[in-house]
C-alpha cells in the first residue's frame, strides 16, 4: 500500500508546483481564457490547466511503472501526447469540430488496433461481436467518452470532480484485483485531479481546457474498459462490472446523448455548441457552481451505490435503472425550469 501512499502525494505535489508555474506564466504574459458565450466562466483566467495535469499525470506515472513487468505499450503513449497536443492547439487556435472528431477517431484506432485497449465486446454478456465489429465499437467508444468529458467541461470544477470520482474508485477496485499497473493509471490520475481541483473548485484560478479534458477522458476510458475485461474474464465478480462503470460515467454520458439528439431534432449541427447541457439549465434555476458540482457528484455516487446493492438484478436491469433515473431526473429539471420561466413572466 505504501506505493499508492507515494504516488498520491507526489502528483498532487508535482501538479501544485506545475500548476502554479502555470499560472504566473500566464498572468505575466497575459493569456487568458478566450471569451466564450457558451461557458460559465470567469475572465482573465488562464485555460492552460491542461499542460500541467498531462505533464503531472506522465512524468509520474512513468516513473512509477519503471520496475513492473508490464507496460501501457507505446501506442498509449502516442495516443495520449497526440490528444494533448490536438487539445493544446485547439486552446490555443481553435480547431474545427468534425476535424477533431477525425483525429480523434484516428488517435483511438491507433490504441486499439494495436491491442493496447482491448475490444469491448465483453462489456455485455449478451454481446457478440467479431473482430472488426468490436475494434469499430471499441474506437467509438473511446471518442465518446473523450468528448463527453470535453462537453461536460462547462463550468468549474465538474470534470475535474467526476474524474477524481472514477479514478478513485477503479483505482481502489483495481489494486484489490492484483493489476498494479493500471491501479497506477488511475491512482496518479486521482491524485493529479486532486491537486487540479485545488486550482480549479469555484472560483477557479485556472481551467483545464480541451487540453486537460479530452486527456482525463481518454485515460479514464482505458482504465474503465480494464477494470470491465479484468473482472469479466479473470475474475468473474457477483456485481455487474460494465454497468458500475456505466452509472460511474453516468453524467457526461447521458448529458451527451441528449444535448445531441435535441440538437438533430432542432435541425441543428450536433458539433456546435449551446446552453443546453446540465450544468447549464441546473445554473439557470438558480444553483452556483461548487452546488452544482457537488449535486451531480453525489448523483453520480448514488448511481454507483445503487448498481452495487442491486447487483443480483443483471444487466439489462440495471441499465434500464440508470436510464430511468436519468430521464426522471431530467424530466423534474425540465419542469423546474419552466415553472421558474412561467414564474419570472407574471412578475
Amino acid at each position: 500500500m505504501m506505493i499508492y501512499f507515494l504516488i498520491v502525494i507526489i502528483s498532487f505535489l508535482n501538479v501544485v508546483l506545475l500548476l502554479r508555474l502555470i499560472i504566473w506564466f500566464s498572468k505575466k504574459y497575459k493569456y487568458y481564457d478566450r471569451n466564450d458565450p457558451l461557458k460559465s466562466k470567469n475572465q482573465n483566467i488562464s485555460r492552460l490547466g491542461g499542460i500541467g495535469l498531462f505533464l503531472a499525470f506522465i512524468m509520474v506515472f512513468i516513473f512509477f511503472i519503471q520496475d513492473l513487468d508490464e507496460s501501457p505499450g507505446h501506442s498509449f503513449y502516442i495516443a495520449i501526447s497526440l490528444l494533448f497536443f490536438l487539445g493544446l492547439y485547439d486552446d490555443v487556435f481553435d480547431v474545427k469540430a468534425y476535424v477533431k472528431f477525425i483525429i480523434q477517431i484516428l488517435i483511438a484506432a491507433l490504441v486499439v488496433t494495436q491491442g493496447q485497449v482491448k475490444y469491448a465486446a465483453f462489456i455485455f454478456d449478451s454481446l457478440a461481436l467479431n473482430t472488426l465489429t468490436g475494434n469499430l465499437f471499441t474506437v467509438l467508444l473511446l471518442v465518446y467518452v473523450v468528448n463527453a468529458f470535453n462537453l461536460i467541461d462547462g463550468i468549474d470544477g465538474l470534470a475535474a470532480m467526476l474524474g477524481l470520482v472514477i479514478n478513485l474508485f477503479l483505482g481502489l477496485a483495481l489494486a484489490l484485483d492484483g493489476d498494479l499497473l493500471y491501479a497506477v493509471m488511475a491512482f496518479v490520475l486521482f491524485s493529479t485531479l486532486c491537486g487540479f481541483l485545488l486550482f480549479n473548485f469555484p472560483p477557479a484560478k485556472i481551467f483545464m481546457g480541451d487540453t486537460g479534458a479530452m486527456v482525463i477522458g481518454f485515460i479514464s476510458a482505458v482504465v474503465a474498459l480494464r477494470y470491465i475485461e479484468l473482472n469479466r474474464e479473470v475474475f468473474n465478480t457477483i456485481y455487474t462490472a460494465s454497468v458500475l462503470v456505466i452509472a460511474l460515467f453516468i453524467i457526461p454520458l447521458y448529458d451527451t446523448v441528449r444535448v445531441f439528439f435535441i440538437r438533430l431534432r432542432l435541425k441543428r449541427s450536433p458539433f456546435i455548441g449551446d446552453q443546453n447541457h446540465i450544468h447549464h439549465r441546473l445554473r439557470r434555476l438558480g444553483l452556483q457552481d461548487y452546488q452544482i458540482v457537488l449535486l451531480l457528484t453525489f448523483y453520480t455516487l448514488l448511481m454507483v451505490f445503487a448498481v452495487m446493492l442491486l447487483h443480483d438484478a443483471g444487466d439489462a436491469y440495471l441499465c434500464v435503472m440508470l436510464l430511468i433515473t436519468c430521464i426522471l431526473f431530467n424530466t423534474v429539471l425540465d419542469y423546474q425550469l419552466r415553472k421558474r420561466v412561467a414564474s419570472a413572466k407574471l412578475n
